[in-house]
């Protein structure tokens, strides 16, 4: 009787572990695949191709590198909102910040502003693909507060400036 209390004792712990876990990784899950999603078809209505690729390396570090970076500088930021297009390394990264959206349809729409930009600014390979990786960070919404919102950095590289 003593040994089946102990081991409930110890399932109910195991599982608010498991429940815990799962809602933290859940969170970045979901708003990465939005992202990815939104990204992909905001590409096709354009007639690109946006796919992601952390492998990539632009001045020999990878695109998933570059994303953690943006997301470590930005992080320090405070403000209300940091949604808004970035550039790190002597303007050959873009990062694209988003807030998190709380439908799909924001994010497509930032999406869309994203790509139309990239169409612009960034580079694509000879078939017209951009290569992006994607990063999460929390930001501050007031200095001396605790109150954070989540955002999303979408990074691919510039195009060639003479």
């Amino acid at each position: 009787n003593t040994t089946m209390k102990m081991f409930k004792k110890i399932m109910a712990v195991a599982l608010v572990g498991v429940m815990a876990l799962s809602m933290l990784t859940g969170c970045a899950v979901k708003n990465e695949n939005d992202i990815k999603s939104a990204l992909k078809l905001a590409g096709q209505t354009r007639g690109v191709t946006v796919e992601v690729n952390n492998d990539k390396k632009v001045d020999g570090k990878k695109l998933s590198a570059w994303a953690e970076e943006a997301a470590g500088v930005l992080d320090d930021k405070v403000g209300e909102d940091l949604t808004g297009r970035y550039t790190f390394d002597d303007g050959k990264i873009i990062a694209y910040v988003i807030k998190e959206q709380n439908s799909t349809e924001k994010w497509r729409k930032m999406a869309g502003y994203a790509v139309d930009d990239m169409k612009a600014t960034a580079k694509a390979d000879e078939n017209g693909k951009y290569s992006v990786s994607i990063g999460t960070f929390k930001a501050k919404k007031e200095a001396d507060k605790s109150a954070k919102n989540d955002y999303v950095v979408i990074v691919v590289e510039a195009k060639a400036t003479v």
